[in-house]
Formats: structure tokens, sequence, C-alpha cells
């Protein structure tokens, strides 16, 4: 992070982006997201951040953007790198 710049290196190429052009708020961690998150399909690993990120973002319809190779192997969450 380079003041309102992150830069996430994935694989050959790196995608940046400006914070402050983020369109989205940011998402509340409810009840839902909470029981989505240990209720995954098919096994997903247990750490308890990635499993709550990979809920929000399949309650929302979102897209992950992300490096974490567990999570864009996971065929049940929209993940980019």
């Amino acid at each position: 992070v380079n003041g309102n710049r992150t830069a996430l290196g994935c694989g050959a190429g790196t995608v940046t982006f400006l914070s402050d052009d983020l369109s989205e708020p940011f998402i509340p961690i409810d009840l839902d997201i909470m029981e989505e998150a240990y209720s995954l399909p098919e096994s997903f690993h247990q750490d308890p951040a990635d499993r709550l990120i990979v809920a929000a973002a399949r309650l929302n319809s979102l897209t992950v953007v992300t490096g974490d190779r567990k999570i864009l192997d996971y065929p049940h969450v929209s993940a980019v790198c």
C-alpha cells in the first residue's frame, strides 16, 4: 500500500487500483455472513478471515480480487487475481 494506491502481485502482472475509486461501501459482517462462512459447500480451508471474505462475496454476488491461491481455486466463489 502506497498512500491510497494498492498493488496486488498476481503472477506475471500487477493489478493497481485507487482506493478512492472503489464504489462499493464496506460490507458489515452480519449473522448471515457468519453462518455462510461456516457452511460453505465442499472443503475450504479453516482460515476464519478467508471464510468471511468468501461468504460475504457469495451472499453479495461479488468477485474477490486476491492473490490467495486457496480462494482462487475454490470453485464456489467468483475470484480473480
